[in-house]
């Protein structure tokens, strides 16, 4: 079986899912095409994923798409870091700070656009990037902080990272299982998928 799913879901919340379904069903084997958001639909449209994960976008009149998770927004940044010990962060007090941020081709960049649009935020990030995984090495090295989806967030990679929720305004994102209108899938990925939906 082959599915799809955007590369925040592969690095963290996949592996456990994975880990699962293979002590359940140890003789079905995987295939997963991690791609970036505008990918996932389209990989799955072209029957080269039997179905995706992905961020909830625009419809397509082709595909079904279930939401199974919000994702909220977070600062990441390290333990020596002024913004470290503060239970949330206004997007507002990210100001005066260096930050790294997803590159435009990413499908999480419109919705920091947009809260920082909303909190009349003024800067620049100091870097950009294309994966939130380059990001959050970055951040390790001292370089600034990041906003990413805390799903995002590799709990034991970096020790001394500090993931805060983002707030005034709180943003997440939705999740959804992405098919194709009236698709079959087969035994073993309709397994897969209904782990996902639990």
């Amino acid at each position: 079986m082959t599915i799809a799913c955007i590369q925040t879901v592969s690095v963290n919340f996949l592996p456990g899912i994975v880990q699962r379904y293979a002590a359940l069903h140890p003789e079905n084997r995987m295939r997963i095409l991690d791609n970036p958001s505008g990918e996932v639909a389209a990989t799955v449209l072209r029957r080269e994923a039997e179905f995706g994960i992905n961020m909830q976008g625009p419809g397509h009149p082709e595909l079904t798409s279930i939401a199974f998770m919000k994702d909220r927004f977070v600062l990441v940044c390290r333990d020596d870091h002024p913004l470290a010990a503060r239970k949330s962060v206004a997007w507002k007090q990210l100001e005066p700070h260096p930050m790294i941020l997803a590159g435009h081709e990413t499908g999480t960049r419109p919705l920091i656009e947009l809260a920082i649009q909303r909190s009349k935020v003024k800067w620049r990030p100091y870097y950009e990037v294309q994966r939130s995984s380059t990001a959050l090495g970055m951040v390790a090295k001292g370089l600034g902080a990041t906003i990413v989806p805390e799903i995002a967030m590799e709990k034991d990679a970096y020790p001394r990272l500090r993931a805060i929720p983002l707030v005034d305004p709180a943003v997440s994102r939705s999740l959804v299982l992405l098919s194709r209108v009236n698709a079959h899938l087969s035994p073993a990925a309709q397994a897969l998928y209904d782990l996902i939906r639990r």
